[in-house]
C-alpha cells in the first residue's frame, strides 16, 4: 500500500474513530440525560402536588381561623341578647305592659355598659318586635340589611365607612322566656381582628386574597406592611389565567369563602429549589460518563464489551442517585416491602432526631406511636398500596427525644419491570404545629375568655351529647342555674376590673365545690350553669346547691376591700322537668327567679311543669 493510500486510509480510519467516539459519547450523554429526566419528572409532579396539598391545608387552616373569629363575633352578639333583665323589659314592651320611651331609658345605659365590656363591638342597633328601632349606639353604617332569614346563623356581611373603618355585621335574635322572638340586635364589630389573622403568614405576600360574604366579594391586600380589605365588584380577569392556581376553602356552610390566587412561579420556585442539586448531580455524572466512555474506546474493538458494561453501570448509578433526593427538604425514607428501613435522607434525621445509621435495617413500625392498633392500620395501608400503588394520610411518629409528631405522609410503591414489588418510598412533612394551633383555636371557640370555663356553645354540645345517650334506665341529671346576687353593686362601686376579678374568684370557689366529672359553664355576665351527672337523688343536687350558697357567702377580698355577694340557684332535674336542652335550662332559670323572689342567696327546685 502506497504512502498516500496508507495516509488516506489512516485519515479515513481516524475520521471513523472520531465519528464512532462522537456517536458513542453523544449516545451516552443523551441516554444519561433521558434517564435523569425520567427519574426527575415523576418527582417534579409529586413535589408539585405535595406543595399544592400543603398550600390547600394552609388555606383551610386560615379559613378555620377566620371562621372561629367570625364565630366569636356571633357569640358576642348573642351575649348582648342574653342579659336577662333587659330582655324581660323588652318582653314586657312586646306584651304592651310598658311604653317605648320607658324601655329606651332603661335599655340605653345598660347596653352602653355592655358595649364598654366588648371593645371589639363598635356599634349596635336594637330592634323591637315590630322592627322598630329601640337603641342605636356607637359606629353604624348609614345603610344595612338585617338577616331576617337566619339571624343567628353567622355574621352577615362587611360594611365600609367613609373614614376607612371596616365593620362586620352580626344579627342575633332576642327571645323571651318561652323562646319566642321579640326583637333583634344588629351588632357591628371591628374587622381588624379578622385582618390580623393574616399578619404572621409571609407566604401570603405573593398571593391574591379574596373573601366572599353573603353580599359580595372583597379583596384582602397588604399595604405598608399591614393587611387591609376593600370591596371587589367582580372577580378580576387576567390575560394569562393559566399562570395562576386557585385555592379556596369555605368558612362555614358556604356563605363565606376564602380564595387565594397563587402565581405558578411560586410553585416553580419551590420545586426548583428541590431539584437543583439532584439535576446538577445527574448532569455532572452524565458528562463525566460520556468523557470516560470517549477516552476508554481506544481501541474500539478491544474495549467494546467493557464500555457496554460501563454504560449499564453508569445508568444504574444515575437512577439510584436520582431516586435518593438527598437534598430534598421533605423527609424521605426508603423501605423494603416489609417496611424495613433501607435508607433515609438528612431531612428525616432533622425532623425526627433519629440517626440514619441506627435506623438502617430496623422496622418502620418501631417509630410509630399507635402500636396498639398498628397491625390493623398497616394492613389497611398495604391493601391500598396493592390496589392503587400509593397511599396518603396522617401518621403519628415518635421522635428520638420521646415527643410525638404528626406527619402528612405519602407512600409510593416501586416495582421492577416484571411487576415485582421491590420497595416503598415514603415522603412526609411535619404538621404537628398546625394541628396544635388548630386545637388552641378550637379551645378558644368553646371556652369563656375571662374565666376559662366552657361557654354556652360547649355547654350545649355537652348536654346534646349526654341527653342523646340517655335511655329509660339512665339515672337523673341536674341542671343548676346560678345567678350572682349584688354583683352589679360591685361593678358600680369598685369598677368593672374588680368585677372581672370577682368572677375569677367565684369560678375558683365553684370549681372547688363540685366533682371533677361535673360541668361548670359560664353563660355570660354573672350567670353560670352547673351540670351534675349522674344524680341518684334530688337531695344530692340540693346539698350541692346549699354548699355553693355557703361557699359564696364568705367575703371576697377585692382591691383591698372586703365585699359580700350571694347566689340564687334554680335546680331542674332530667327527666322530671324536661328532656331537652332548652326545657331544662328554662326550668332551672325559672326556679332561680323563684329563689331571688324568696329572699336571694338560696336555692329552689323547678316546678313539675314549666312552660
Amino acid at each position: 500500500m502506497s504512502a498516500d493510500n496508507f495516509s488516506r486510509s489512516g485519515r479515513q480510519l481516524h475520521k471513523m474513530q472520531l465519528r464512532v467516539l462522537l456517536m458513542a459519547a453523544s449516545g451516552i450523554l443523551i441516554t444519561a440525560l433521558l434517564a435523569g429526566l425520567s427519574t426527575v419528572w415523576p418527582f417534579y409532579r409529586a413535589a408539585h402536588q405535595n406543595i399544592a396539598n400543603l398550600t390547600q391545608i394552609s388555606v383551610e387552616a386560615q379559613a378555620q381561623a377566620l371562621h372561629n373569629q367570625l364565630g366569636r363575633y356571633q357569640d358576642m352578639a348573642q351575649q348582648f341578647t342574653s342579659r336577662t333583665e333587659i330582655r324581660r323589659r323588652l318582653s314586657a314592651y312586646a306584651e304592651g305592659k310598658t311604653d317605648l320611651p320607658t324601655l329606651q331609658a332603661y335599655t340605653l345605659p345598660r347596653l352602653q355598659d355592655a358595649m364598654r365590656q366588648a371593645p371589639a363591638a363598635l356599634g349596635l342597633i336594637r330592634f323591637g318586635p315590630n322592627g322598630e328601632e329601640i337603641v342605636r349606639l356607637g359606629t353604624v353604617p348609614d345603610q344595612f340589611q338585617r338577616n331576617t332569614d337566619h339571624p343567628s346563623d353567622y355574621p352577615y356581611q362587611l360594611h365600609y365607612l367613609p373614614d376607612g373603618t371596616v365593620l362586620v355585621q352580626s344579627c342575633a335574635p332576642i327571645l323571651n322566656d318561652s323562646g319566642i322572638p321579640i326583637g333583634m340586635d344588629v351588632v357591628f364589630f371591628d374587622a381588624r381582628l379578622l385582618l390580623n389573622l393574616f399578619d404572621d403568614n409571609g407566604w401570603l405576600n405573593s398571593a391574591g386574597i379574596q373573601l366572599q360574604d353573603t353580599q359580595g366579594l372583597h379583596e384582602i391586600f397588604r399595604q405598608n406592611g399591614v393587611f387591609s380589605i376593600r370591596p371587589l365588584a367582580t372577580v378580576p380577569a387576567t390575560d394569562h389565567q393559566e399562570h395562576f392556581l386557585l385555592f379556596s376553602a369555605p368558612l362555614n356552610n358556604g356563605t363565606w369563602q376564602l380564595t387565594l390566587n397563587l402565581p405558578d412561579t411560586y410553585f416553580k420556585d419551590q420545586i426548583t429549589g428541590l431539584l437543583l442539586w439532584p439535576t446538577l448531580v445527574i448532569f455532572s455524572l452524565a458528562v463525566g460518563g460520556a468523557l470516560l466512555v470517549a477516552l476508554g474506546m481506544r481501541p474500539l474493538l478491544q474495549r467494546l464489551s467493557r464500555q457496554s458494561l460501563q454504560l449499564r453501570e453508569s445508568e444504574q448509578y444515575l437512577r439510584q442517585a436520582a431516586s435518593v433526593f438527598r437534598f430534598a427538604r421533605e423527609a424521605i425514607l426508603i423501605t423494603d416491602p416489609d417496611f424495613n428501613i433501607i435508607e433515609t435522607n438528612p431531612a428525616f434525621t432533622d425532623v425526627t432526631g433519629h440517626s440514619a445509621v441506627r435506623l438502617k435495617g430496623q422496622s418502620l413500625r418501631t417509630l410509630l406511636v399507635e402500636r396498639e392498633e398498628l397491625d390493623k392500620k398497616i394492613g389497611k395501608v398495604q391493601e391500598e398500596l396493592t390496589s392503587t400503588g400509593s397511599w396518603e394520610g396522617e401518621v403519628h411518629y415518635q421522635r428520638a427525644d420521646g415527643r410525638n409528631m404528626v406527619a402528612l405522609q405519602t407512600i409510593s410503591a416501586v416495582h421492577h419491570n416484571d411487576g415485582k414489588l421491590v420497595r416503598y418510598i415514603h415522603i412526609f412533612n411535619d404538621i404537628t404545629e398546625k394541628q396544635q394551633a388548630a386545637e388552641v383555636i378550637q379551645h378558644l371557640a368553646l371556652h369563656d375568655e375571662l374565666t376559662g370555663l366552657p361557654n354556652r356553645v360547649c355547654l350545649e354540645q355537652y348536654l346534646g351529647r349526654i341527653l342523646a345517650e340517655r335511655d329509660a334506665a339512665s339515672p337523673m341529671l341536674a341542671i343548676l342555674f346560678l345567678d350572682l346576687d349584688r354583683f352589679k353593686e360591685v361593678n358600680d362601686t369598685l369598677g368593672h376590673q374588680a368585677g372581672d376579678e370577682l368572677l375569677k374568684i367565684v369560678t375558683s370557689r365553684l370549681q372547688a365545690s363540685v366533682r371533677a366529672d361535673d360541668l361548670l359553664a359560664r353563660l355570660g355576665g354573672d350567670e353560670f350553669i352547673l351540670v351534675l351527672n349522674p344524680v341518684h337523688e334530688a337531695d344530692n343536687a340540693a346539698r350541692v346547691a346549699a354548699h355553693i350558697v355557703q361557699a359564696l357567702a364568705e367575703p371576697f377580698h377585692i382591691h383591698n376591700t372586703n365585699t359580700r355577694i350571694g347566689v340564687s340557684i334554680g335546680i331542674a332535674l332530667c327527666p322530671h322537668h324536661g328532656s331537652t336542652i332548652d326545657s331544662l335550662i328554662n326550668a332551672a332559670d325559672s326556679a332561680m327567679y323563684q329563689a331571688k323572689q324568696g329572699g336571694r342567696n338560696t336555692w329552689r327546685f323547678a316546678p313539675r311543669h314549666v312552660s
